[in-house]
């Protein structure tokens, strides 16, 4: 008689996330539970790039579900495909040539349901995956050189998606596996065990935001601010009153299940201490003695988004 085993894998520990994904305004959102989906037009600047993204719109289970994947594809060490020796030092050659690498994520609905924070083995939950991965497989991302729209290039949010009874197999966009490819440039490390103990659809899109704050470090934000970040689109007075007190709410419970520090040091400004990790739930070690990892210092400040017409 055949035998299973008992034995439980280890939840991954940490994401390593793009700034492509992680500070894109507007890509994640709170969205209303209405049944109905609404469309992604997002365009925004960071840096020497204009990023713009089509698709279906997306919300804080696609942004557990891509964490969830990322920090397996982070464990696993995925690796790209004909990796040349040098890139032009062109923004839009070094696009071209990530969109132009493969990379895969060998994994399981009930592997990314675990590290998403999901009850495992349960069919409402695998449906949730994978309609998840279906909505972030159909988002087109275009980039170009801010200025000079007629140069592009393009690609998908996802380069694959395949499904075998619980396996799946997903390609990751090249713009995100650089990230996950340690290719120079801006990345976050986002702590799973902390992802995976917050409740709300707010704590999570603001957990993921704010970690342009460096850990062991305090900020000051805006409480408008942080209401873009759940919700890019403006709104009439009571509801951004109703927003507000929502964003608060989500402050408190990331002090409350995390330990981050929040403070009120004048009226429409919060004060935000982002605590340095002293170990992991699993005993590992901290983030501070696990190989160093380049993490954005500061959010997407000469970002902009806006819908389009």
């Amino acid at each position: 008689m055949a035998t299973h085993s008992t034995e439980r894998v280890e939840l991954p520990a940490f994401a390593r996330m793009a700034q492509f994904a992680a500070f894109a305004p507007g890509l994640f959102r709170s969205q209303v539970k209405d049944g109905q989906t609404a469309y992604l037009r997002l365009e925004y600047q960071a840096g020497a790039l204009t990023y713009r993204l089509v698709g279906p719109e997306l919300g804080a289970t696609e942004l557990r579900v891509l964490q969830a994947l990322v920090a397996l594809a982070t464990r696993q060490q995925v690796r790209v495909a004909n990796r040349p020796a040098t890139v032009s030092d062109s923004p839009l050659d070094k696009v071209a040539w990530l969109l132009g690498q493969s990379s895969q994520v060998a994994t399981s609905y009930n592997e990314v349901a675990r590290a998403a924070g999901y009850v495992a083995n349960s069919g409402a939950v695998t449906r949730r995956v994978r309609e998840a991965l279906e909505r972030m497989y159909s988002v087109q991302v275009f980039v170009s050189v801010t200025g000079n729209p007629k140069s592009f290039e393009a690609g998908r949010l996802f380069t694959e998606l395949s499904g075998r009874d619980d396996g799946l197999v997903v390609g990751v966009c090249p713009l995100l596996a650089a990230a996950l490819l340690g290719v120079p440039g801006n990345y976050l490390r986002l702590d799973m065990h902390e992802a995976r103990r917050l409740k709300t659809d707010a704590a999570r899109l603001l957990h993921q935001r704010l970690h342009w704050i460096d850990a062991g470090k305090r900020r000051e934000i805006g409480v408008d601010t942080l209401v873009g970040y759940v919700w890019p689109e403006p709104a009439c007075n009571a509801t951004a009153r109703k927003r507000r007190e929502r964003v608060r709410e989500a402050l408190a419970e990331l002090e409350a299940l995390l330990g981050w520090g929040v403070a009120s040091p004048r009226p429409g400004i919060v004060s935000v201490h982002r605590p340095e990790p002293v170990g992991t739930v699993t005993g590992h070690p901290s983030e501070q003695s696990r190989p160093p990892v380049k993490t954005v210092t500061r959010p997407c400040r000469n970002g902009r988004a806006r819908v389009l017409a």
